[in-house]
């Protein structure tokens, strides 16, 4: 198999955008850097990102700050991350620059085409959508375990 050059990576992910740009009416094409961010109605924003000419598409997604959360928040991550089958196949990564957790997933190019690539994206935003609220549920949960006065609170507001 011989890997396919950047220009041609490139060329082959704006040829499947566009397809999707008819389908949704959004202007979605890679840029000089090879990222094109795309958002959702959950409120989630994913970048691809074809770098290098490595043959390889890379979508992540960021699920919620990481300065904001409990230390056990990494284990639980970790745990969530085996074999990927409490994640749909991705994994959960740190991004230091932006201080997130992200969810991301990578496929060869070889093995897409127009509708699977379509479909692969709309499968991590709904699972990534997911995830976060499994996140955020299991940091309201430590948060109460800290704060039992918390949970009271909470549910009394939630009546």
């Amino acid at each position: 198999m011989s890997q396919i050059d950047i220009g041609a990576d490139h060329v082959l992910v704006n040829h499947w955008l566009r397809g999707l740009s008819a389908k949704t009416g959004l202007r979605l094409h890679l840029n000089e850097q090879g990222v094109c961010a795309i958002g959702h109605t959950s409120g989630l924003d994913c970048a691809i990102e074809v770098p290098d000419g490595r043959g390889r598409v890379y979508l992540h997604i960021p699920l919620m700050t990481w300065a904001c959360s409990p230390a056990s928040l990494a284990e639980h991550c970790v745990f969530e991350n085996f074999l990927g089958i409490n994640t749909d196949g991705a994994s959960f990564a740190i991004d230091r620059e932006e201080g997130q957790i992200v969810a991301w997933i990578t496929r060869r190019l070889e093995t897409l085409d127009e509708a699977s690539f379509g479909t692969l994206i709309v499968d991590f935003f709904e699972s990534a959508a997911e995830r976060r609220r499994e996140l955020e549920e299991f940091c309201r949960r430590e948060a109460s375990r800290d704060n039992p006065h918390l949970e009271r609170e909470q549910a009394f507001l939630r009546g």
